[in-house]
């Protein structure tokens, strides 16, 4: 329900959040147009580690090797051209720190949508999405993610897709020059800053296996 709500407050901001112009300076650059999405709703600041494992199916140490433009809706919604913006971010798993038994074997990469930032391009511009709760991964750079997995649709024609357990940055921590950088500025991500990624990585194992969600 909570997801739903949030997922209702990002469409009244889209119908209420008018693009912008962004120039780009340099030859046969395109002008770029970001257009700000405000979401309401979610799970709000989670105070522990164990409730953001308790929503997540895995949890992956991966590094970004390429990413494109996606219109996946979220979870429980249609897919429908032109009101859900997502990308795409295809990641080499280095390391599977939790994996639910019900996906079978851990694959070596998959890709993972991000809802609502990203680029996307319109021909004659460039149309930037930017979201107050994440910001986009980059490229070539290492990231620890809380994931779950959406069904879109029905069999046969369903389709399977890895989305961010908490639908925001709480469930994006990137590893920078042996430190932790998480994307939520929430106490608890302060907390997690302050741990090295091996005390990390040992505490989300040792986090009994229980139901999800």
């Amino acid at each position: 329900m909570k997801q739903r709500l949030a997922i209702l407050g990002m469409l009244i901001a889209l119908g209420g959040v008018a693009p912008y112009a962004t120039p780009i300076t340099g030859a046969r650059q395109k002008e770029v147009r970001v257009t700000r999405l405000h979401v309401d709703g979610g799970y709000g600041d989670l105070a522990s580690l164990e409730k953001i494992v308790s929503l997540s199916d895995a949890v992956i140490l991966g590094d970004v090797v390429s990413s494109r433009p996606s219109s996946v809706a979220p979870s429980g919604f249609p897919d429908e051209e032109g009101i859900f913006f997502s990308t795409a971010y295809s990641l080499k798993i280095q390391q599977v720190l939790r994996w639910s038994d019900q996906l079978g074997t851990a694959p070596e990469s998959l890709e993972v949508e991000l809802s609502g930032v990203g680029d996307v391009d319109r021909g004659s511009y460039i149309q930037r999405h930017s979201s107050e709760r994440l910001r986009e991964l980059q490229r070539d750079r290492v990231y620890l993610l809380f994931i779950r997995k959406h069904v879109h649709g029905r069999p046969p024609d369903a389709r399977v897709t890895w989305g961010l357990a908490t639908g925001d940055g709480q469930s994006i921590v990137e590893l920078r020059a042996g430190n932790l950088a998480p994307q939520a500025a929430t106490p608890l991500a302060l907390d997690l800053a302050r741990l090295t990624p091996t005390a990390l990585f040992e505490k989300i194992r040792q986090i009994p296996r229980g139901e999800s969600r």
